[in-house]
């Protein structure tokens, strides 16, 4: 299993520690860190072993359980507005 380099904070991605995120929609950053990991040989390896444990250690409960949990925080952070088809 390779290390993942990701837009995307969270799914089990620790920057630096099993993986690397670029900010959102920055392609140069993205390309930056692939190429920082693939420089870095030897801290490489430690990332990929981690990488490798955080995916053996998740399951579709766990990553359901907090996608649920994020559900219920947006339901409760807001009262949604009103549907457009509604008015």
């Amino acid at each position: 299993m390779s290390p993942s380099i990701s837009e995307r904070p969270g799914c089990n991605i620790t920057h630096r520690v099993n993986g690397f995120v670029a900010d959102g929609g920055n392609a140069e950053e993205f390309v930056q860190l692939a190429c920082r990991a693939v420089a870095e040989l030897p801290r490489l390896q430690v990332v990929r072993t981690l990488a490798r444990q955080a995916a053996l250690a998740t399951s579709w409960d766990n990553v359901l359980s907090r996608f649920e949990e994020r559900l219920m925080t947006l339901r409760n952070s807001a009262p949604l507005s009103q549907p457009a088809y509604a008015t």
